[in-house]
C-alpha cells in the first residue's frame, strides 16, 4: 500500500525524496505527464493529502482569527463598560464637590482681636 510519507520517488530531481515532501507543481507534473498509471497515482493521491492538509491549516488559521476578533471584541467591551463606570464616578465625584464648594463660601465671621480677648478685664500687673 502507498504511502506518501514513507514511499519516495524512484525518478527525476527528487530521486529519493518522499512523496509528500515533492513540491506541489512538481507533482502536478507528474500527475498528467507520469509514463505509468501507478506513478500518476501516486502523485495525485499525494496531491490530494497536501490539499486537505492545507485546507485544514486554512480552516485553523480561519478559527483562530475568528477566535482572536470575538476576544478583540469581548476585551473592547469590557474596557468601554469600565470607561463608563469611571465617567460615572468621577462626575459624581463632581457633583458632590460643587455641592460641598457652595456650602463652604458661607464662611464663619472672623473674630477681631477685641472680641476674642476682653479689653476691659482686670490685667493683674
Amino acid at each position: 500500500m502507498f504511502d506518501p510519507k514513507k514511499d519516495t520517488i524512484g525518478f527525476g530531481v527528487h530521486k529519493g525524496t518522499a512523496w509528500i515532501d515533492i513540491p506541489e507543481d512538481y507533482l502536478e507534473w507528474v500527475k498528467e505527464n507520469g509514463r505509468q498509471m501507478a506513478i500518476k497515482s501516486n502523485a495525485k493521491i499525494t496531491l490530494g493529502i497536501l490539499q486537505k492538509n492545507e485546507n485544514s491549516s486554512k480552516d485553523k488559521e480561519n478559527e483562530k482569527e475568528k477566535t482572536t476578533q470575538e476576544c478583540s471584541r469581548s476585551i473592547d467591551d469590557l474596557v468601554l463598560k469600565e470607561l463608563v463606570g469611571m465617567n460615572q464616578t468621577l462626575m459624581l465625584i463632581k457633583n458632590l464637590l460643587t455641592k460641598s464648594t457652595t456650602k463652604s463660601t458661607t464662611k464663619p465671621p472672623v473674630k477681631t482681636f477685641e472680641e476674642e480677648v476682653d479689653v476691659d478685664e482686670d490685667l493683674p500687673f
